[in-house]
């Protein structure tokens, strides 16, 4: 089970309120939080990595400077998950598992520092960017200079686990320890592929890291809509709309677990710091 869990914010990058939360008018920082947490039996693992300084070295110079203009991006070296993990003495070669829940650039920036870590991530996400470049990369929002050579040699795909617990309103999962503790979740719509992770803890709390199924807690528990604007940057609008429905019949039926995407300010308040 899991023992312990933080969670990291490794920078953001500004957004219009509106588009991303649903209300507003402004711009508003949109943090990349990501998360680790402590398994009894199979150590330490990340949720995602966010930001980290190799997103401003791959977004130097055309095409991927692109990247950085229609997302500007504020990050430091000290805010890294690596650099975070060590305030819980911890190194990258403590880090055991590094779950990927898909390959945008601000949850894979710092996936060249973790190590040997081994990854975990879905194959049909692998298969939507792998030997893509130049524009064709960036219409997914991926940077290949973050994405380590041997990746797919790391990788346990999500698609090969066994079959874990059926989830009101989520349905199958996968079960990545076969414990029960940490079960992945298909989340399609904003990016091909795309996976969550519920994880159950001794302290009988579960956790929901929703990745960027929904920009914010609030939108599943009060069924904001997505801004039309998020279709230009969202691979499949159907299937993220019917994603964010079968998250309120989860919320309903499991109201109990916390929810965690992403980008969510309640998430960023609740930052170990």
């Amino acid at each position: 089970m899991i023992t312990e869990w933080y969670l990291l914010d490794t920078g953001f990058c500004a957004v219009k309120e509106r588009i991303a939360y649903g209300t507003g008018n402004g711009i508003a920082p949109c943090h990349a939080v990501c998360g680790l947490l402590h398994h009894d039996a199979r150590g330490w693992l990340l949720f995602d990595t966010g930001y980290a300084p190799r997103v401003m070295e791959a977004t130097r110079f055309l095409p991927y400077r692109l990247y950085r203009s229609v997302t500007p991006f504020h990050l430091r070296e000290i805010d890294t998950a690596m650099r975070q993990i060590a305030r819980y003495g911890l190194t990258p070669d403590n880090i055991e598992t590094v779950i990927v829940s898909h390959f945008h650039a601000d949850h894979i920036g710092g996936l060249l520092d973790c190590g040997a870590a081994h990854f975990v991530a879905s194959r049909t996400a692998f298969e939507a960017i792998q030997g893509r470049t130049g524009l064709d990369a960036l219409r997914r929002a991926f940077l290949p200079p973050l994405l380590p050579a041997d990746f797919a040699a790391r990788t346990t795909w999500s698609e090969d686990l066994h079959s874990g617990e059926i989830l009101p309103g989520l349905g199958a999962t996968r079960d990545l320890f076969g414990d029960g503790s940490c079960l992945l979740v298909d989340l399609p719509g904003h990016a091909r592929g795309q996976i969550g992770l519920i994880a159950r803890t001794v302290k009988s709390e579960s956790l929901f890291f929703a990745a960027d199924a929904t920009y914010s807690a609030r939108a599943i528990r009060e069924n904001i809509p997505f801004h039309p604007a998020t279709r230009f940057f969202t691979d499949d609008s159907r299937a993220a709309r019917a994603t964010l429905q079968a998250l309120r019949k989860y919320h309903h039926a499991c109201p109990e677990t916390l929810l965690l995407p992403t980008h969510c300010p309640e998430v960023f308040a609740r930052c170990s710091r």
